[in-house]
């Protein structure tokens, strides 16, 4: 919002910046094996355990890791200036691998021969009371754009799978190509 030209009223840029989002931490770690689970992903909903959630991209596309090996990714939720996302990478590895052996899905750290972190600021919108409404009032301001559209979960602030972000990002993309007028 705040790239627009010219800018937004000071109205909009409130009910923007009172929208809230959660930050990921992302562990990436590649496997000598073919497979880690048969799952595509699995949820851990203790508190105790500092990570919510593993997926295996493998299990939804053969192509997403070599053959005979398999890439899991972890992702740890936390907010600004928490002691989640300061965390050093280091750190946040060694959970992740001890979280791995204590749930007995690698029997070695051996195994991993590969890692890989990434911080991914505003990943999720925190759906609160009124954020449907703020949401909605941006919208409506945004759509006046005839070349600005809204795409993904922060965009469009919804929490929604990625395979309908891939089939919207596809249809908006089939639109583009049948009007290069919108394209400038």
């Amino acid at each position: 919002l705040h790239l627009l030209d010219p800018p937004p009223p000071d109205e909009m840029r409130s009910v923007a910046q009172s929208m809230r989002f959660r930050h990921l931490r992302l562990v990436v770690l590649g496997l000598d094996r073919a497979r880690l689970t048969p799952n595509a992903s699995l949820y851990f909903p203790e508190q105790s355990v500092p990570f919510t959630r593993l997926y295996e991209p493998k299990n939804r596309s053969s192509d997403m890791a070599p053959d005979g090996q398999t890439v899991v990714v972890l992702e740890r939720p936390c907010h600004p200036e928490t002691e989640a996302w300061a965390q050093s990478n280091a750190n946040l590895r060694h959970n992740a691998l001890d979280l791995l052996m204590e749930q007995g899905l690698i029997d070695e750290k051996k195994e991993v021969v590969a890692a890989d972190h990434r911080a991914v600021p505003f990943a999720y919108p925190i759906l609160e009371v009124g954020t449907e409404d703020k949401a909605e009032r941006l919208t409506t301001y945004l759509q006046r754009f005839e070349n600005l559209h809204l795409l993904g979960r922060s965009a469009q602030f919804t929490y929604t799978h990625v395979h309908n972000l891939y089939a919207q990002a596809r249809t908006l993309t089939r639109h583009l190509a049948a009007r290069p007028d919108l394209v400038g």
